[in-house]
């Protein structure tokens, strides 16, 4: 009876030229060792490319006041910075949006990058403004904005300023807003007030500021802080987080939160590496919670702020607890310029208020 063999690979004869295949087709470990390379160098580009950045968080934290008065007690309020509409999937964000407000929160705050450097980004902002504010599920307050350095068209300290405001697509991006229910805060604040519930008493306040952005040198704090009542309840919006220490530095101001975005916490954060590229003055304040309560006092709002100090932030993924709180929150955004994401998922937050 007649055997028939199947080729086999002549390994004992492969020219010793070729030491890299003698040793891959002589010892199985070696070959499983390249085959398992291949693989997770193949994931990990592929992972950050097309998975992380649209494996989201809906991130829920307490936010105490001191002696909040009990009408706002469990008041719900969603955060969501940097949209990038127009760079970021339009799928995506369509699906991200209405599962936010399934939460039915009270107001709805966009920390600013509503656009992005993109020819749809207004037409798609179109399509997303509607589901912000449904007709069966509007928040009762509303939406209220500010701009990031997206909205300017600006990207670098090397190409800002206050030319930024003339640019048509900035004109555009006023016009759909104005014609929207999104109210845009640029150095000013609103006042939110709720029926006394004692007869005497005094209405209760919750005390929204909005910052414009600083890279186009239109943040006015001193303007946008005027007027309000310093012992109220107040969160602050400010898109870079750098507007803490520089610029007109918020670090003497009477808020309670301030909350951020712009740095979108590093998008990849490398093993034993951190964030690779973090496009702010301070990067320390790239993420997370930092607890900024002032050793001094207030200074009067009607008064110019100090000269900025120099701060050793901590930062951490707990709300953290004082005495009187003034905490500051930078938001990783939920969308990007650059679809990469490695170790920072996209993120949305909602806080509920509670009284301590």
């Amino acid at each position: 009876m007649q055997r028939h063999h199947h080729p086999q690979f002549q390994i004992d004869l492969a020219p010793a030229s070729r030491p890299f295949e003698r040793l891959l087709l002589r010892h199985r470990w070696f070959h499983n060792f390249i085959s398992c390379c291949g693989q997770t160098t193949l994931s990990l580009a592929l992972y950050p490319r097309f998975i992380a950045p649209y494996r989201w968080i809906l991130r829920r934290y307490p936010m105490p006041f001191p002696n909040l008065a009990p009408a706002f007690i469990g008041y719900k309020i969603l955060f969501i910075s940097d949209l990038h509409t127009g760079c970021t999937r339009q799928s995506f964000l369509r699906r991200v949006l209405p599962a936010c407000l399934a939460e039915k929160p009270d107001l709805i705050l966009l920390g600013g990058d509503l656009i992005d450097y993109h020819p749809d980004s207004l037409s798609k902002l179109a399509e997303l403004l509607p589901l912000l504010h449904p007709p069966s599920a509007s928040p009762p307050d509303g939406v209220c904005a500010i701009f990031g350095n997206h909205d300017y068209n600006e990207f670098s300290h090397r190409h800002n300023g206050p030319r930024s405001a003339r640019r048509v697509i900035h004109k555009r991006l006023l016009k759909l807003l104005a014609d929207s229910p999104v109210r845009v805060l640029r150095n000013e604040s609103i006042t939110l007030s709720r029926p006394s519930t004692g007869p005497g008493s005094a209405p209760s306040l919750l005390q929204i500021v909005g910052l414009d952005e600083m890279w186009t040198r239109r943040a006015d704090a001193l303007a946008a802080f005027a007027g309000l009542n310093p012992a109220a309840p107040t969160i602050c919006l400010q898109h870079n987080p750098d507007g803490y220490e520089s610029g007109p530095t918020l670090k003497n101001y009477p808020w309670h939160y301030l909350l951020c975005g712009h740095s979108h916490g590093g998008q990849i954060n490398a093993p034993f590496l951190g964030p690779l590229y973090i496009p702010m003055q301070f990067p320390q304040y790239h993420r997370g919670f930092y607890d900024c309560a002032a050793p001094t006092p207030i200074p009067s709002i009607h008064t110019p702020p100090a000269a900025p100090a120099r701060s050793n932030p901590q930062s951490n993924s707990q709300l953290p607890t004082s005495n009187f709180p003034r905490i500051m929150y930078v938001s990783t955004g939920i969308g990007s310029s650059e679809p990469l994401r490695l170790r920072v998922p996209p993120e949305a937050i909602l806080f509920t208020l509670a009284s301590v």
